[in-house]
């Protein structure tokens, strides 16, 4: 279900594939609500709340704990 949540980096000639981990920082609900073209406002207005909470899970965390590399 995180396949959309996938990096690549490139410095100095190295290449890095990050994933966020599987731990629950992103919930089900917010891949739904996200991925769906034909949202009433109220479910926009969900979303928004969603990603907040998101980013606060995100940034509370050390790097890494919250990325890895897959490649």
């Amino acid at each position: 279900m995180l396949a959309r949540y996938v990096w690549e980096f490139t410095y100095r000639g190295r290449v890095a594939l990050l994933h966020l981990r599987d731990d629950g920082l992103v919930t089900e609900e917010f891949i739904a609500l996200g991925a769906r073209t034909d949202r009433t406002a109220e479910e926009d207005t969900r979303l928004e709340v969603l990603e907040s909470e998101m980013a606060d899970r995100l940034l509370s965390r050390p790097v890494g704990q919250t990325y890895e590399e897959i490649a």
